[in-house]
């Protein structure tokens, strides 16, 4: 259960940050971030891999 409440915290962390960039970011910016944003995607669906069906 530990191990859940730390991916879960860490979850939330990058999704936030994830808002955050989409929200404050200009579209230049959007297209320089693309792969860094992408990656935090990445890290959120891997997390949660198996979570939801």
């Amino acid at each position: 259960m530990e191990n859940l409440k730390v991916d879960l915290g860490f979850i939330w962390n990058e999704a936030e940050e994830l808002s955050c960039s989409l929200r404050e970011l200009t579209d230049d910016e959007l297209i320089d971030c693309r792969s860094a944003l992408l990656d935090r995607v990445k890290a959120i669906m891997m997390l949660t891999e198996g979570a939801v069906e």
